[in-house]
């Protein structure tokens, strides 16, 4: 059920931070992006639970799709594989120019970017597509190499956090504030949508960068001096 959620949201983070240039989705401590997913999914998972209780998520799911959104948005975000993939062809393109050739010999190949010139300048000049046989066969091994080894690395970091997770909760009672909120929002029941206070938190700046946004569309529209 997250992996739909997972690519869509991979989805997102791509249109906005190379389409629009807005990297905000990624940048914070806790990810913007995944938090209105999660709000969005409590919304609609509550009105599941009032007419077909047995459809609904239970908190523990709801959370594992939480943790699994933070982890996708982690890799998808330009900080990662946005940095990541010209980095994996740089040696290519600019070695000759600064005499890395002594070191190419060295390299796996599996390591690097793809070295045919054909698709190195495809990707770094544009005007091309990944969606081609000539560019999903020179990238796909790479690929799976790098997605393999970001799978494991990931899976150890969760295991890691299992294995700390009883001396900082339990015993050393971190309150863990980043995960306040994404808590709050898969308790059952979710008693913080009958919180007033809470709601008046949430309207205030969603009405306030709602207008700023519209009117950065439509400038004839008023709009408040603050970033």
């Amino acid at each position: 059920g997250a992996l739909p959620l997972i690519v869509l949201n991979a989805g997102w983070i791509a249109h906005s931070e190379m389409r629009t240039g807005v990297t905000e989705i990624t940048i914070t401590t806790l990810f913007m992006g995944v938090a209105l997913v999660l709000f969005l999914l409590t919304l609609l998972n509550t009105a599941v639970r009032k007419f077909f209780p047995s459809a609904a998520l239970r908190p523990a799911e709801l959370f594992c799709l939480y943790a699994l959104l933070s982890l996708g948005t982690s890799v998808a975000g330009i900080g990662n594989l946005g940095f990541f993939a010209p980095f994996l062809t740089t040696a290519w393109r600019y070695g000759p120019e600064r005499n890395w050739e002594r070191f190419f010999p060295d390299l796996p190949p599996m390591l690097l970017g793809p070295r045919d010139p054909a698709r190195l300048k495809a990707f770094w000049e544009g005007r091309s597509t990944f969606f081609s046989p000539e560019a999903l066969t020179a990238w796909a091994p790479i690929l799976l190499f790098w997605g393999v080894f970001l799978f494991l690395l990931f899976a150890v970091t969760l295991c890691l956090g299992y294995l700390v997770r009883k001396r900082w909760a339990d015993e050393e009672y971190l309150t863990f504030p980043v995960v306040a909120l994404p808590l709050e929002l898969c308790r059952e029941g979710v008693p913080l949508f009958r919180n007033k206070l809470f709601w008046a938190g949430f309207a205030l700046p969603a009405l306030f960068y709602s207008l700023n946004s519209m009117a950065g569309l439509y400038p004839s529209l008023p709009s408040l001096p603050f970033n």
